[in-house]
Formats: C-alpha cells, sequence, structure tokens
C-alpha cells in the first residue's frame, strides 16, 4: 500500500432522510483532512474520489445500481446502538472497510485514525460543532461548552505527544491545527484572545505542506484560520483561491467556493467577485442553497424579481422533502424560513401579487411552529439525545421567531 496517499475526498451517498450518520462520518473526516462530497438520491455529482461510502439500509431499490456504478464503494447501515460504544463501533467498521476495500493510507495511518475516531466520539465533536455553529447566537454557554470539547480532544491526543512524533503523521498534524482552528472560532464569539498562536499555526500547515503538497486542504485550513485573525484576515483570500486552483472541477470544490464569495462580500464589498463564485459553488453543488440565497440576494439587487422568486424556489424545494418529514436541520430551518420570506417581500412589493405574497408569508409562519417541530424531528434526538432535542428545537423556533418580529 501507499502510506503516502492520503483520504483527501470521500463521497457519502446516503438517503435524504439519512442525516445523523452522514453528519457523524462526515464531520469525522473533515476533521482529519478529507473533503467531503454530499450526494443524495435527487443529485449523484461526478467526480475522482478516494472513498466513497454507501449508506444503503434506506436506499432500497437504488442500492444494486449504485454499487455497479461504485464497485468499490464500502456500504454501511444505519447507526443500531446510539451509545458512545456504538458510534465508535460505527466508525470503527467504516475504517476497517476502507482498509479492505482501497488502496489508500498505510496500516500505521488507519492506526492514527482510529484514535481520532474515538476521540472525536468521546469528546462528542459532532455535537459541539453542531451545537457552536449553528446555535452561536442564542446562548454563550453552548460556545464555552464546544471550546471545552475542542481544548479536551486538543490535549487528549497532543498532551503526551512529541513533535517528533506529531511530525509522522499528516492526519495527527492537520487534525492538531483543525482543533486549534475551531477552539478559536469560539474565541472570537466569546470575545477572547485567541488560545492558539496564528502564526504557529500557519508555520506547521506549511510543514505539513512541504512534506506533501496535494494535501489541498490545508490551504483551506489556512484561509479558515486567516479569517479569524485581523492580522492575517486579507491573506484568506489568495488561500481560498489557491485550493480552488488546485480541486479544479471536483464538486467538492463547492464549499470553498462559497467561502471566497462570502470574502468578497462581507470583508471586500465586492459583489461582482462575490457573485462569480457564489455561481461556483452552485454549479459545483445544485444542492448547495446557500449559495442559492446568495444569487438570490444578487438577483434583488439587479432587480430581477422573477429569477429571485425561481431562486427561492429553488431553496424551498431542496428542502422540501426533509421538511415535510420533520428532519430539518437548525440552519436548513433557516434558510426555509428566509426562502419564504424573500418571496412574500417581492410578491407584496415588486410583482404586485398580494394572493402569492400571503401564501409565502403563511409558509413562513408555518416554518415556526413549534408543534410542528416537536412532533418527533428524528435528526436534532439523534444528535442531541431527547431531552436536548426539545431544548435545541425552543431555540430554534426563539431564533425563528425573533426573525419574523424584525421582519
Amino acid at each position: 500500500m501507499d502510506g503516502n496517499k492520503l483520504i483527501s475526498s470521500v463521497k457519502i451517498i446516503h438517503h435524504e432522510l439519512v442525516g445523523f450518520e452522514y453528519r457523524l462520518l462526515a464531520d469525522y473526516f473533515r476533521l482529519v483532512g478529507s473533503f467531503i462530497c454530499d450526494c443524495t438520491l435527487k443529485t449523484d455529482p461526478k467526480g475522482d474520489f478516494d472513498v466513497v461510502v454507501i449508506i444503503d439500509d434506506s436506499l432500497k431499490e437504488k442500492i444494486k445500481q449504485l454499487k455497479l456504478s461504485y464497485p468499490n464503494a464500502i456500504c454501511l447501515g444505519k447507526v443500531e446502538d446510539s451509545s458512545e460504544k456504538g458510534w465508535k463501533n460505527y466508525l470503527r467498521e467504516c475504517l476497517q472497510k476502507i482498509k479492505v476495500n482501497s488502496t489508500v493510507c498505510s496500516e500505521e495511518d488507519f492506526g492514527i485514525l482510529e484514535e481520532i475516531a474515538y476521540v472525536y466520539i468521546e469528546y462528542d465533536l459532532m455535537k459541539a460543532r453542531v451545537s457552536f455553529s449553528y446555535f452561536v447566537d442564542e446562548k454563550k454557554e453552548n460556545i464555552q461548552k464546544a471550546q471545552d470539547k475542542f481544548v479536551g480532544a486538543y490535549l487528549k491526543l497532543f498532551q503526551d505527544r512529541t513533535e517528533d512524533a506529531i511530525s509522522k503523521s499528516k492526519y495527527l498534524m492537520f487534525t492538531r491545527i483543525n482543533l486549534a482552528r475551531l477552539s478559536n472560532e469560539t474565541c472570537v464569539f466569546l470575545k477572547q484572545e485567541l488560545l492558539f498562536d496564528t502564526k504557529k499555526c500557519m508555520e506547521q500547515l506549511d510543514q505539513l505542506l512541504k512534506m506533501d503538497v496535494t494535501f489541498v486542504n490545508a490551504y483551506v485550513l489556512k484561509g479558515f484560520l486567516a479569517e479569524l485573525d485581523r492580522h492575517y484576515k486579507e491573506e484568506a483570500k489568495a488561500y481560498y483561491q489557491k485550493a480552488i486552483d488546485q480541486i479544479g472541477e471536483q464538486p467538492y470544490s463547492s464549499y470553498v467556493c462559497y467561502r471566497q464569495g462570502r470574502f468578497y462580500e462581507k470583508v471586500e464589498g465586492n459583489w461582482n467577485e462575490a457573485e462569480k463564485y457564489y455561481r461556483k459553488a452552485y454549479t459545483a453543488n445544485k444542492l448547495e442553497y446557500r449559495a442559492i440565497y446568495k444569487i438570490m440576494q444578487i438577483e434583488l439587487q439587479q432587480g430581477k424579481w422573477l429569477e429571485a422568486v425561481e431562486s427561492c424556489k429553488n431553496i424551498i424545494n431542496i428542502l422540501d422533502e426533509k421538511y415535510r418529514n420533520n428532519y430539518l436541520q437548525e440552519k436548513e430551518y433557516e434558510y426555509l424560513f428566509k426562502a419564504y420570506h424573500e418571496m412574500g417581500v417581492i410578491y407584496e412589493r415588486h410583482l404586485n401579487n398580494r394572493e402569492e405574497a400571503d401564501k409565502a408569508f403563511e409558509k413562513r409562519r408555518e416554518v415556526c411552529d413549534l408543534e410542528r417541530m416537536e412532533k418527533q424531528n428524528e435528526l436534532y434526538i439523534q444528535i442531541f439525545g431527547k431531552e436536548g432535542s426539545k431544548k435545541y428545537l425552543e431555540m430554534t423556533q426563539t431564533k425563528l421567531k425573533d426573525k419574523m418580529e424584525n421582519c
């Protein structure tokens, strides 16, 4: 086996209503430095991937066709045991199947990946990332708890390892800096001094790139780190561009293009360049509803009312099945709400269609309905547990209600 080859990209094929297993795998592989391509039955983006994972329990009649298309794919079921042990076993099974079915990674690397997986589960980093990323505006205690998890995982993995030992594994090198980046993100929102020195993190990433110039995600991570530090913020654009250029037309370029568009919009106020990258993000991934929302905002600026309405409908269609089956994540609730709101405003103010405006505003109100949310949102239960799911659903509703009051 080629011990120098990385799991640089992972395609995860799953039914739209199997979000938990997707998140569990995706957040883990992102932690160690892999690009993720999210694939549902609505779309099957083509590209080159080091690993293809099919979560097959829910794909039924499609599974034979998928297995023919991806003969080297590994197949996993759904998580049957929702305990810490069950989650560890699920990731271990995934890594063992990758080890059998592919030539990526050395035996030693798989041992490291398994160790990181166990720490990822032990410190509940998926939940920490979700609760911090999605509920950052609600309660500072969520951010502090997430920070404690990120720092705890960092110490668990690295406090007893020498620099020499860490430098022998590209996965350890990347994971260390990624945990530092996540910790620093929490510092920004808590208005604290950064816990980890940006310059040192950048130097460690440079060392990683000297070892392996193909580790493109290192440039993305440099961009993330740069955006968090006012002394480095302007450099983020160059790092994102380096990654975009090296990734090329692969579908997992979508998020990097989105971040580049966001940089041009938020930091430079350059909507022309922002539009270019938002459209690149959408071209790479037709389900990237955040990029569609940004494109819709640009269409509004340009007075393209009908095009903006179609963009809103596109977001609604992407999220519709999850909404009907009560399987939305917090960010998806938010964008569905905003899509209905903007559509209503366009109909009311620009297209003089009161009937369609009222329909859109009614749908916007329905998205905020806590009673509807609480009818077994299975994804919230899987991520936060039965007790926690109620609390986070209430926080989601509060956030949406606040948006409604400010409309």
